[in-house]
């Protein structure tokens, strides 16, 4: 079972659930905002997709929106890849830092001698 199956399988466990973030930026005149929220039932039907994902910029008073609804595995195998991207970036990227870092008190050793 991998880390997707796993959380799709401990979300059925859980009930609704909403989450919300909104980041400005007042010198660019910038606001995102991200809305995720989960609704199992509509009208006491169970609902086929019951992931929401919306996310909003508004930059100098203009809007834009996107948004997708997605099932629990389909919203749970989205999540992992998103997790996955983001530790081989962050490693990648950190490593590159290391590696610029050490190279740059080689040449200031180098230098001062």
């Amino acid at each position: 079972m991998d880390q997707a199956e796993y959380l799709y399988e401990f979300a059925k466990s859980f009930g609704d659930c909403s989450y919300s973030s909104c980041k400005k930026n007042e010198a660019q005149k910038l606001k995102r905002t991200l809305l995720v929220r989960r609704q199992s039932f509509y009208n006491n039907q169970p609902k086929k997709y019951p992931w929401y994902l919306e996310i909003e910029v508004t930059k100098n008073e203009k809007k834009e929106k996107s948004c997708i609804n997605m099932t629990d595995e389909g919203f749970f195998t989205f999540m992992n890849r998103i997790h996955r991207f983001i530790d081989c970036f962050v490693t990648a990227y950190s490593t590159n830092i290391m590696k610029m870092k050490f190279n740059n008190e080689q040449n200031w050793k180098q230098n001062k001698n």
